[in-house]
């Protein structure tokens, strides 16, 4: 399959996300668009057979032939906006990723000498005029303009053709990077709402967006420009202005007015306007290429709450506790590699909160989300049996599929009255849990009894509040509430719900390993061997690849 047939693929898979986010959002109503949903499915379905010939096999993900089939789905499983998007998101992705490869094989097989030809100028002020447009756009429909059903084949259409370029750029060995994630106006509205409260901060934003990108191509025109220089020599220089941007990893400068852009798409590339912003959405067409050495971006972003945990983890991931840290803001993170088969790889994030409980658990997973964006969160560490021996036995694992919240209640003149809740984990990723092939996994620390004998993995619900427990009565009392409670512990609520929460709904997934039987015996003694244990597992399970990974092979680069 040819470049432009993958790129006009992707736009109609990006057009029916879109039909299906207006209509489940109350921005459509399914009678004005069910026929051009109906044709545009019909017509991607057929694109992803042919796909076949080509010898791509893939399959559509869509099962909702009529948007009367999507409304039947969401009115009775989701319930809120978010989920909605969030599904519609998750329903696409696998495809989007394939696409994605074979979109990048195509472009390492088509680059030659000839394609020097889109550093020429006139392509690059095209290109200019392109992201302005685009920029216009997103004014446009963040300030009540126009609406986004008006502009969104337009916006999607300059969105692929600007990350195409972007592509291609990358290829000849420009450090550029596509700075605008937001790949559909939808995604673009869930931020300016959520986050930008005023018409002058979406100005702002959108100004400062592509500065970065257009910076060096704007000083490298007007180099050229004056001083004559031949297409080789200005091509020289863009390439420089861009690795030494990279480089030198300047810091943002001011920002300008926006004005420009929303009186005239058509003025000259040097109304483009200041500053820097990285933006917080998921990323559908972004071309990542290979052979750039840019920052990998995250997989998996995994929170602990206490050293012990945290130890644990950056030992199963041989990560160094010195040479491996990175500090943002306030925070300390380590980071490192995992690698899978035939030059995969994850990139892992790891933290500890300040202290335990659920409120400093979900403050630092709200950092990790805002700073790192990953594709999923994992609550990794130790956690007290819901059950007396035995029942359950300290040392094994559980994998949470729904995390039980019991802290809030209402109190009465007649006494307190529980209104506990639950949160389910993300379910592709029990799904992967459920699937593992065995539970050989490697333990770090000896086990405390002489006789070692080997964790098993348990499934089910795991209690979250806010205190320490360690007596036998109050412990049967919260297990109490649901017979499949496996676990009590004081974080797990927190993170599921910062990641829940967060625009794009982040999948999280709960891992411990029991310490103690929160009894009066309580004591730290199975510690370092129960945050062994989670550890353990945890690398075992990404380990067996649940999700895709987001970077592209490494080709044994690290």
């Amino acid at each position: 399959m040819e470049v432009d047939q993958i790129e006009e693929l992707l736009k109609k898979i990006q057009q029916l996300q879109s039909i299906m986010i207006a209509v489940s959002t109350g921005e459509e109503q399914i009678q004005e668009v069910e026929e051009a949903y109906t044709e545009l499915y019909q017509e991607t379905d057929l694109d992803i057979e042919l796909l076949h010939e080509e010898g791509l096999f893939i399959s559509n993900p869509n099962s909702f032939t009529s948007l009367w089939d999507w409304y039947n789905y969401w009115s009775s499983n989701l319930g809120n906006y978010a989920s909605r998007r969030r599904y519609i998101y998750n329903l696409y992705v696998d495809i989007i990723n394939s696409l994605e490869r074979a979109l990048q094989d195509q472009f390492v097989q088509n680059i030659s000498n000839s394609s020097n030809d889109i550093l020429e100028p006139k392509q690059l002020e095209h290109l200019l005029n392109n992201i302005q447009e685009l920029q216009s756009i997103m004014v446009n429909v963040a300030t009540g303009f126009t609406s986004i059903q008006a502009e969104e084949a337009s916006y999607i259409e300059l969105y692929q053709d600007i990350s195409s370029y972007i592509y291609r750029l990358q290829q000849l060995g420009l450090q550029a990077e596509h700075p605008n994630h937001f790949s559909s106006l939808w995604y673009w509205h869930g931020h300016w709402k959520t986050e930008l409260g005023n018409y002058a901060s979406r100005r702002q934003f959108v100004g400062e967006l592509y500065n970065s990108f257009v910076t060096p191509i704007q000083k490298a025109l007007r180099k050229h420009q004056r001083m004559s220089t031949s297409i080789e020599q200005f091509a020289e220089d863009l390439r420089s202005r861009f690795n030494k941007q990279i480089s030198e990893q300047p810091q943002v400068p001011s920002t300008a007015s926006i004005e420009s852009i929303e009186q005239n798409k058509n003025t000259k590339t040097d109304g483009l306007l200041a500053g820097s912003r990285q933006v917080v959405e998921p990323d559908y067409t972004r071309h990542v290429a290979a052979a750039i050495p840019t920052k990998p971006i995250i997989d998996f972003a995994i929170v602990t709450a206490i050293k012990t945990e945290r130890l644990a983890v950056l030992n199963a991931f041989e990560i160094d506790v010195k040479q491996d840290r990175e500090r943002k803001d306030s925070r300390t993170y380590w980071r490192k590699r995992l690698l899978l088969q035939d030059g995969k790889f994850y990139e892992i994030v790891v933290a500890q909160s300040l202290d335990m409980a659920n409120v400093n658990a979900a403050i630092l997973a709200n950092d990790m989300l805002h700073h790192w964006k990953p594709a999923a969160v994992l609550m990794v560490g130790i956690a007290a049996a819901a059950k007396p021996e035995p029942k359950q036995r300290i040392g094994n694992l559980v994998v949470g599929k729904e995390v039980y919240y019991y802290g809030t209640s209402k109190v009465t003149v007649n006494g307190e009255l529980p209104e506990p809740k639950y949160v389910p984990v993300d379910p592709t990723l029990l799904d992967r849990v459920q699937a593992l092939p065995s539970s050989d996994f490697s333990i770090l620390v000896d086990h405390p009894d002489s006789n070692g004998i080997r964790p098993e993995i348990e499934i089910g619900v795991i209690a979250s509040g806010d205190k320490v427990i360690a007596d036998a009565a109050e412990r049967d009392a919260i297990a109490s509430a649901n017979r499949k409670i496996m676990a009590i512990e004081m974080e797990g609520y927190g993170v599921i719900e910062a990641a829940r929460q967060s625009f794009d709904q982040v999948r999280c997934l709960v891992i411990r390993a029991l310490c103690d039987y929160a009894d009066s015996n309580k004591n730290d003694q199975w510690h370092a061997y129960a945050a062994s244990v989670a550890a353990g597992f945890t690398k075992y399970f990404l380990l067996d690849e649940p999700l895709i990974p987001r970077n592209p092979p490494s080709n044994g680069i690290k």
